[in-house]
């Protein structure tokens, strides 16, 4: 019997828009693009999930070797933009209210950096009312998939993986919550999600 819902939080409960961010304040779209394909798309940004190393050192990382263009546009995306480049979905907030009116206990499992996580904490996230508790990358030093942070999340609130089922938009992270005895839905659409899920806590 299914008793926890465990939830990713990018692309799942909130949208990732770190392009029009970046544009809404007034930043050149193509030239935004590419600043984004340096950051987002660059396997350093796992650091910063990770939150093993300094978030300066990170971008530093980021932005050897790319053109000065390049460079301000990480510099300005950081500074400004990075506040405002992820919006909760409109379900989210009905979606786990509903699930914890009905009982179930809800928590999340995030690969997230940890100054970026208490900035949208107080300001952006507005689901954190239904939530039960949470293992976030940046303050743990590790990151899905590794083993390491589902049992984490496990041993912290004292949950049995097989009353557990993870949500996340990463194939490869549900795969890891599988290996380790949760029940997984790849996350494509609250649409099929949502149905993936009722569909689980029937049975």
């Amino acid at each position: 019997m299914i008793r926890n819902i465990v939830f990713d939080v990018g692309s799942v409960l909130v949208r990732v828009r770190p392009v029009e961010a970046m544009t809404d304040l007034g930043y050149d779209r193509s030239k935004a693009e590419e600043t984004i394909n340096a950051t987002l798309g660059n396997p350093t940004w796992k650091e910063l999930d990770r939150g093993v190393m300094r978030k300066e050192d990170v971008f530093e990382i980021l932005k050897k070797g790319l053109p000065p263009s390049v460079q301000e546009g990480i510099d300005f995306f950081f500074e400004k933009a990075v506040w405002d480049f992820v919006k909760p979905y409109p379900y989210s907030h009905r979606w786990l209210s509903s699930l914890k009116e009905r009982g179930y206990k809800v928590f999340l499992l995030s690969n997230y950096p940890a100054w970026l996580w208490t900035v949208n904490e107080k300001n952006t996230f507005d689901f954190l009312d239904c939530i039960d508790g949470k293992v976030v990358s940046g303050f743990e030093g590790v990151i899905k998939p590794s083993p390491a942070i589902y049992q984490l999340l496990l041993s912290r609130y004292s949950l049995t993986a097989s009353e557990c089922v993870f949500l996340d938009d990463m194939e490869e992270n549900v795969i890891g919550a599988r290996t380790e005895g949760l029940h997984g839905i790849h996350f494509t659409s609250y649409e099929q999600a949502s149905g993936e899920l009722e569909q689980l806590l029937k049975q």
